[in-house]
């Protein structure tokens, strides 16, 4: 029987320009990048709290590393190129084989090009992908996910079931997004945004924060014994729209709710002592946290440790799902839980177990759900082949 395993990942974030720097950080809960901005820096109505790139450090580096790419290709494009090659240097993966996929999240892509010419070419996402495609040698049409903040996740969970369903034997699955005008704008139109660092689940929690992140996921399909012992292999995705409202999640956490429950099917165990880690979305917003927390609590997992991590990294919107994924990914290989930072006290309805200080994992086993605009929720089951399910 053939399973879909992560052969390699990269991610790259202001808190570190790899997945192991990025962990530290999010483990120790520091990162340099997460401030406070003017709002004159993105003529905005209000500052923002976000992590962002050092461009005088990021952007002499991809010009260079991507020096390939056509003169005219934007930092969001570049970052994707760079990170899928990063990636690609620990396989034996080849883009242009007609058996690769290519798949891209994002939220924005290029959405600031509008700012100055409305009818920019470069702007949609189909150009973007093509770009990327070139660049990397890749022959099969490029599929784009832009789905709200359930983008990283259901990329992934796109390529799993590709993998499954059709001929493709591997898939380059990179999210992106840089936080912009438009972005910021948006979020401070709900008031959604905290002034300080968030603080996911926490009862003085005040809103979000917003971030910028990069990463790469290349997914193989193979026979079980063909995977190295202690690689990270895919057991089950989900995804489901509770359509309650354009920027609300249902109150009762309804399609959480049911994506946490196909992933229990697909792992094959209702006991909650058989998961090690919930990684949640834990955006540090009234209805996100308190959605999320029913779900998991009705679902039975309310003693299943919970981890959020956008108090260091902020929300990295279509990137979250896979750069997430990701630390989850080496969160688990290293056998603990990554601690959520800013919370003390629930403040939330229901219980969830959250901590601020990191946890032994008990079972090499993580669900990792996001939740987004329009209703949307996406789940992913991740275990190390060889670990105890």
């Amino acid at each position: 029987m053939s399973h879909i395993y992560c052969k390699s990942i990269h991610a790259a974030t202001p808190a570190g320009m790899s997945l192991k720097a990025t962990f530290n950080a999010v483990l120790n809960g520091e990162n340099r990048q997460m401030q406070l901005r003017p709002a004159e820096d993105f003529q905005v109505a209000e500052p923002v709290m976000a992590s962002l790139f050092d461009r005088d450090e990021l952007i002499p580096m991809l010009l260079e590393a991507t020096a390939d790419m056509q003169p005219d290709a934007t930092l969001f494009e570049r970052l994707c190129v760079w990170s899928a090659r990063e990636a690609l240097k620990a396989t034996d993966v080849d883009p242009a084989a007609a058996t690769t996929l290519l798949i891209i999240s994002t939220t924005k892509g290029n959405v600031e090009l509008l700012n100055d010419n409305i009818a920019d070419h470069r702007a949609p996402l189909c150009y973007s992908a093509e770009v990327i495609a070139k660049a990397l040698g890749c022959h099969n049409e490029p599929i784009t996910v832009s789905n709200a903040c359930v983008s990283g996740v259901a990329a992934l969970a796109t390529a799993c079931s590709l993998l499954t369903g059709t001929d493709f034997t591997d898939a380059i699955v990179v999210g992106c997004d840089l936080i912009n005008r438009f972005i910021i704008s948006g979020f401070q139109s709900f008031k959604a945004l905290s002034k300080g660092h968030c603080r996911p689940y926490d009862s003085d929690r005040c809103g979000l924060n917003l971030g910028e992140a990069v990463a790469t996921f290349i997914l193989s399909e193979a026979n079980h014994n063909e995977i190295p012992s202690g690689e990270p292999v895919v057991v089950g995705w989900s995804q489901h729209n509770d359509a309650n409202h354009i920027s609300g999640p249902s109150r009762s956490g309804e399609g959480m709710f049911r994506v946490i429950n196909d992933l229990l099917d697909a792992v094959d165990h209702s006991d909650p002592a058989h998961i090690g880690a919930i990684y949640t979305h834990g955006t540090a917003t009234l209805y996100n946290d308190e959605m999320e927390a029913i779900a998991i609590n009705r679902a039975g997992l309310a003693d299943v440790p919970v981890s959020a991590v956008k108090n260091v990294l902020g929300h990295t919107l279509g990137a979250a799902g896979l750069v997430e994924t990701a630390l989850a990914v080496e969160a688990t290989r290293q056998g603990i839980v990554l601690p959520t930072h800013g919370f003390a006290r629930r403040g939330t309805s229901v219980a969830v177990n959250v901590s601020a200080q990191p946890v032994m994992l008990q079972k090499p086993l993580f669900f990792k759900i996001l939740s987004g605009f329009g209703g949307t929720n996406a789940g992913i089951a991740i275990s190390l082949k060889g670990g105890d399910r």
